[in-house]
């Protein structure tokens, strides 16, 4: 459905609106001593002067900054529509098909009309690269496959989900943590509460493949075939001790990325807003992203329980809900804590046991009905305890 912004703003799944150093591993994330980790409804607020420029909003940038809270309390993202009507081609996986070298770049042509290249002069040094194409083609083929597998699809949807929050508002630019990355990835911690090096390095690779790997779409346009290719993400930025410049492509890759990394989704692939920063009206609204632990399984591979995938959705709920309460049909909540048991008396016994250990560990607060609906479609109320 298409509707006109009002005046002077530019504004499912699908409505669009039209009018490297080592790796380490960090403690687990706590608020800096002294400062107030600021409550949900608070990051939503909207104040006079933009967080991030000082600058003092103007009238137009207001009505958009509620417009993207509204669709935000209705659980909606923006995403660039391209992207959106693309993903799917984008991230298909690599079968039984062949590149080939294009002067210092390996390409590959697909049938479903995307290109993948991988220019290995913008990886390294490539003066110290492999000589060997055959290295040089494996290396190209590990770089394609991390730039659109599963782990990468999930990623891009996480990061257009940082752009369209606060502070951004729908910029492109902003600063991430790899802890917090694995964290809405539904990835479990080890028993000290970290995250596993396996896990760290295969999300270290994600993303710099989504910034190696050029992606090329064609698209009608009226009468005009029009196409482009670019990489998804235009920069990461990171700051490590020790010089990176002398490293050869493969180096590059099998370093990995530091604990921060600054990045900013590519504009060809990011329309959201305008060259001036003004917002736009090309977006598409797409549900929010959920846990991948989500249907039983978390990205090691190992089964989790039902409190801990509960748990973990929780958290990544928690600064999305202004009011502290999730409210789910009893059909998702059970999707959610990954119980897969058909006898209804059984699955609900144990959905209530894990609310009940929730409540317990002071991450609930109360949920109601009690006793929980039989009715797959009845809603049940979680109650988030104050952070």
């Amino acid at each position: 459905m298409r509707r006109r912004p009002p005046a002077g703003v530019m504004p499912d799944a699908a409505a669009t609106h039209t009018a490297p150093p080592p790796l380490a591993q960090p403690p687990a994330s706590v608020p800096p001593v002294g400062q107030p980790v600021p409550s949900p409804r608070d990051v939503w607020s909207i104040q006079p002067l933009d967080p991030k420029t000082g600058q003092p909003l103007t009238r137009l940038e207001a009505e958009y900054r509620i417009r993207v809270r509204a669709e935000h309390e209705q659980g909606l993202i923006a995403v660039d529509p391209l992207y959106h009507a693309a993903r799917e081609a984008i991230h298909q996986p690599l079968l039984n098909e062949q590149g080939e070298f294009v002067d210092n770049a390996w390409e590959l042509r697909r049938a479903n009309s995307t290109t993948l290249r991988v220019v290995f002069g913008q990886i390294g040094d490539v003066t110290r690269a492999e000589a060997d194409p055959v290295t040089l083609q494996h290396l190209a083929i590990t770089i394609a496959r991390a730039a659109i597998g599963d782990v990468a699809a999930d990623l891009m949807k996480i990061l257009y989900s940082y752009a369209n929050d606060p502070p951004q508002w729908r910029r492109p630019e902003f600063t991430v943590h790899l802890t917090d990355l694995l964290d809405r990835m539904g990835c479990a911690r080890d028993e000290r509460n970290v995250h596993r090096s396996a896990n760290r390095q295969r999300l270290s690779q994600a993303l710099l493949a989504l910034h190696y790997a050029h992606i090329g779409i064609q698209r009608e346009d009226g009468e005009e075939h029009v196409g482009f290719i670019a990489p998804l993400l235009a920069s990461l930025e990171y700051r490590t001790r020790e010089p990176v410049a002398h490293l050869t492509p493969a180096e590059v890759f099998a370093q990995g990325l530091p604990e921060t990394v600054t990045v900013t989704i590519n504009r060809r692939w990011y329309r959201l807003r305008d060259a001036d920063g003004g917002p736009t009206d090309e977006y598409t609204l797409v549900p929010r992203h959920a846990p991948a632990m989500i249907g039983g399984r978390a990205r090691k591979g190992r089964r989790q329980t039902p409190l801990h995938m509960l748990q973990g959705y929780l958290v990544t709920c928690r600064p999305h809900v202004v009011d502290g309460r999730v409210e789910l049909t009893r059909s998702a909540l059970l999707e959610v804590a990954g119980v897969t048991d058909r006898n209804v008396t059984n699955a609900t016994k144990t959905l209530a046991r894990t609310l009940d250990r929730l409540c317990a560990a002071g991450v609930l607060a109360a949920y109601s009905p009690q006793p929980l609906p039989l009715d797959p479609s009845a809603y049940i109320t979680l109650v988030l305890a104050a952070a």
